[in-house]
């Protein structure tokens, strides 16, 4: 041992190094001299140092309940990879406590507890779940209020605008809450029924579905495709857990490519089949056009009903000798198979497909302008003879399906038989398929049904009178 003034050394007598050196300030090196402190630190220093650059130095702790072998205690070292160890060789972890209090803890099987002694899983920060390890998963937070300030928190670098994420509220709800410089909101919630609100914490009614799931947006969602090269606007599918191909769907479709002006189209599907499939086996049925026009898809394209379309507010059937209806002031006016009005083309019912009884304020009006009309001429001899039979041919009669119907109570109808009208010219030798006032229509089952025009057959025989 030597000793002066300022420092004490303790050395080997077989070794040149100094093995332990205290300081007049209270300062201990083993194996050398104590140096340095830690910052803002002026305390007392144990310094332990290691001569020998491929070995490190370390502060090896002991006790007789676990032993003092080579595989007893615990370590704290300074490695020569500059790397820091706390190695605890025994069966039990490592524990950080403060203020009397265990703070943090690192078990035997590497989990870590944070303010908490037995954690769930690798990382485990609060008290112990409710239901202990019937729940826990890898990384277990358990708050302490049902409050953002105790949850999580992610904050952008150099700005005070972050999220946390917590979970709270009424429903027990795991809700994204964004921090805008101190004003907090809520962005996006996801409650313990698997409803979603997006904007909001409060959720609708799932549409009269017991078993639905609401998704609510206070205000707008927008659905974008990955792919900038397609023409596809992005989709929505709907489907069933049991068969994840979808059974319907809501798809945007861009009319034109990229680098000139978008149109955006709107297609709505249905999946025909009642088993799995792709969702190639997705079967347009309405699109809404860019410009507004509506197409309805039944079963074939050139069947398609559009809504909107030539002359705008029509309403028709694509498709050769198709018609449609258009929405004009004060009127319906007949249309082709392009949505645009045409004149005395369409026809208002069938010899098969009749329509029961029209009501009008005022009679029909039939297009009488000589511009109209050629071979204009008088009725001759046995026209007029026809005429003049075919008004002792009126009669009174009930229809047959409506005595079915109603009974005695159908009513009475006074007019003409249209095979005897028929039989009047033929008795002339006049055919009567030349005539407009006779009528003669093809039935589906091939049969014929006859009838007159009885604005016709009117004027022709007051002309006999």
């Amino acid at each position: 041992m030597m000793s002066t003034l300022q420092t004490t050394i303790l050395k080997h007598p077989d070794s040149a190094l100094n093995q332990i050196t205290f300081t007049s300030g209270g300062n201990v090196g083993i194996g050398g001299s104590p140096s340095g402190s830690a910052a803002s630190y002026n305390g007392g220093l144990l310094h332990i140092t290691q001569s020998t650059s491929s070995r490190g130095s370390q502060l090896r702790l002991t006790n007789n309940h676990t032993g003092h072998g080579a595989g007893d205690g615990s370590f704290i070292a300074a490695w020569v990879d500059s790397g820091l160890y706390i190695t605890n060789q025994e069966s039990e972890g490592i524990h950080f406590s403060s203020g009397g209090f265990e703070r943090a803890v690192i078990t035997n099987s590497g989990h870590v507890g944070v303010n908490n002694s037995n954690p769930r899983g690798l990382i485990h920060v609060g008290t112990d779940l409710a239901s202990g390890a019937t729940d826990a998963a890898a990384i277990n937070l358990k708050q302490t209020g049902t409050n953002e300030t105790t949850g999580i928190y992610l904050e952008r670098s150099g700005e005070r605008k972050g999220y946390a994420i917590y979970v709270g509220g009424s429903q027990d709800s795991l809700n994204f809450q964004r921090n805008n410089a101190g004003t907090k909101s809520d962005v996006l919630t996801l409650d313990r029924d698997g409803n979603v609100g997006v904007g909001t914490t409060s959720f609708g009614s799932g549409g009269g579905q017991g078993t639905g799931k609401v998704f609510q947006i206070n205000g707008s969602l927008y659905v974008y495709e990955g792919n900038n090269s397609g023409s596809h606007g992005g989709a929505v599918c709907f489907g069933i857990n049991t068969d994840r191909s979808p059974m319907a769907q809501i798809k945007g479709h861009l009319t034109n490519m990229p680098g000139v002006i978008q149109q955006g189209e709107l297609g709505f599907s249905t999946r025909p089949t009642t088993t799995g499939g792709a969702s190639s086996n997705l079967t347009e049925r309405m699109r809404i056009k860019a410009d507004g026009e509506i197409i309805f898809q039944a079963k074939a394209a050139s069947g398609a009903i559009h809504i909107g379309g030539g002359t705008v507010n029509s309403i028709f059937r694509t498709g050769t000798g198709m018609t449609g209806i258009h929405f004009s002031t004060n009127s319906l006016l007949p249309t082709g198979s392009t949505g645009f009005v045409n004149d005395n083309n369409n026809t208002l019912g069938s010899g098969a497909h009749r329509w029961g009884v029209i009501f009008s304020g005022t009679g029909t009006i039939n297009t009488s302008d000589v511009n109209s009309k050629q071979d204009i001429d008088d009725l001759n001899a046995a026209e007029l003879s026809v005429a003049t039979a075919i008004k002792g041919l009126i009669k009174k009669f009930r229809f047959i399906d409506a005595v079915a119907t109603k009974g005695d109570d159908a009513r009475i109808h006074v007019g003409v038989i249209a095979q005897e009208v028929e039989q009047a010219f033929i008795d002339a030798e006049l055919d009567p398929r030349r005539y407009g006032l006779f009528c003669e229509d093809e039935l589906q089952d091939g049969s014929k049904r006859l009838g007159v025009r009885y604005n016709e057959l009117l004027a022709f025989v007051i002309a006999a009178i």
